[in-house]
């Protein structure tokens, strides 16, 4: 969006980004720093990020618009360590109700400023509903777009498998299954690991690479980290399955044991004091992209798909998925499968904001991949912008499905992976010509055992 950068923060004195304006009546304000009288405020990231929203405020004043025609605000932080410090003075200057909002980590910032924003208004000062806001992202650009996870595409193409799409012949209607438990992790995390290492400079990665993960990202992660000679630590809560545990640790990573509520700051305190860098679970704009992939591929070998049914965890899957399906094919409807025990994208979505649960509640679901207990604040946009629905199924109908992949389809999906096939058999005709995402295949095997004695 902007136009000429200034050399100096000096020329800075007035935010150096015009405001920008487009028929349809949305106003554009990008490359807000927290600068005022030539130079950064002092006082560290809480003074940024005041003087970066007062220079907002004055830019949208110039247009005759204030903070209530705010529809989208995307937060630039050099470090994400600054962020709660960042959102307390976020919501005390914002009224509510806020805009949507998205943070991205980037390596540098101008003047090694420490927060950058970007805005979007609308001149009615109504806040959009679902269409108007597909709208506005559209418009605006997405935080990943479809050429990102084209790039992501060919960085990855040498080290992942590209699955197959098999015919559901044995299912009620027209059921196909794009079968990422045939990673050689087993699961379909190793897209967005391999495309968020590959897009970090050498020298920095070299340091090492660093996650949190109750498994599949963290062996995502570990076999990534090893296909680029870095090493790689893994924070992993005690609950994890054991079969995750020891597959990690096969790859060659370090893993750390925590309490499942300690497992961000562990991962804070590691990044501090070891300078790795942090791949996150899902929301980053490079996972996400690279998770995306895998939608090019069920769009390159099937046409007239009527649904994409996907299992939604922290929604970096999906989001992939849906930027993809949008661009390549509109027709295609978008659907997120969650456990009922579980559901907190589904109320996100109803609800137009992310809906958190708690993370007791979600921890008594099966589908231990889908437990997050919020959307990401990148995933959200995307979801709401590229998912037609989100479904949910119970307890039941995810262990049925885990025995109908092994004993008809010949599939071994953990209860995550089997998501997708449980809300398609639980209504089958339902969906028209369909693609079920069988999104991993780690599952312990005393619970394969408990789903396959369910089988008649």
């Amino acid at each position: 969006m902007t136009d000429t950068a200034p050399t100096s923060p000096a020329q800075a004195r007035h935010p150096y980004s015009p405001v920008r304006q487009t028929p349809a009546g949305l106003v554009f304000v990008s490359g807000q720093l927290g600068i005022a009288d030539g130079a950064l405020a002092p006082g560290g990231i809480a003074a940024e990020t005041r003087q970066a929203l007062a220079n907002l405020r004055d830019k949208l004043a110039s247009a005759g618009l204030d903070f209530s025609h705010l529809v989208k605000v995307t937060v630039y932080l050099a470090s994400m360590d600054d962020r709660n410090a960042m959102d307390a003075i976020y919501h005390e200057t914002l009224p509510e109700p806020r805009p949507a909002r998205t943070c991205i980590a980037v390596a540098e910032l101008p003047y090694r400023a420490r927060v950058e924003l970007d805005a979007i208004a609308v001149r009615d000062g109504q806040r959009p509903g679902a269409a108007s806001r597909t709208a506005v992202e559209t418009a605006s650009g997405l935080a990943v777009t479809i050429g990102d996870v084209v790039a992501a595409r060919t960085r990855i193409a040498g080290d992942v498998v590209r699955t197959p799409l098999l015919q559901a012949t044995w299912a009620p209607g027209d059921l196909w299954l794009k079968a990422e438990n045939l990673q050689p992790t087993g699961a379909f995390k190793l897209r967005g690991a391999l495309n968020a290492i590959g897009r970090h400079d050498p020298q920095v990665r070299a340091r090492g690479v660093l996650t949190h993960s109750s498994g599949n990202h963290g062996q995502a992660v570990a076999w990534a980290a090893r296909a680029a000679g870095v090493p790689a630590v893994i924070v992993m809560p005690r609950t994890a399955t054991e079969v995750k545990v020891a597959a990690t640790r096969a790859l060659g990573a370090e893993i750390i044991s925590v309490a499942a509520d300690q497992r961000d700051l562990t991962t804070a305190d590691l990044r501090a004091r070891r300078g790795l860098t942090v791949i996150p679970p899902y929301d980053h704009v490079d996972v996400i992209a690279g998770q995306g992939t895998l939608a090019i591929e069920i769009l390159d070998d099937l046409a007239d798909i009527d649904t994409v049914l996907v299992p939604v965890g922290g929604g970096g899957l999906i989001s992939g998925v849906g930027v993809v399906v949008r661009a390549r094919s509109p027709r295609t409807r978008v659907v997120g499968v969650e456990p009922e025990l579980a559901a907190d994208a589904r109320d996100s979505l109803a609800s137009r904001r992310r809906v958190e649960w708690d993370a007791g509640a979600t921890s008594r679901s099966v589908a231990d991949g889908t437990r997050a207990s919020v959307l990401g604040e990148v995933t959200f946009p995307l979801i709401q912008a590229t998912v037609d629905e989100i479904v949910t199924v119970s307890e039941d109908q995810i262990l049925d499905a885990v025995a109908t992949l092994a004993c008809r389809g010949h599939l071994v999906a953990e209860p995550s992976g089997a998501l997708s096939t449980a809300a398609y058999l639980a209504d089958p005709h339902r969906y028209g010509r369909t693609v079920a995402i069988v999104s991993g295949g780690n599952i312990d095997p005393a619970l394969l055992s408990r789903a396959l004695a369910r089988s008649p």
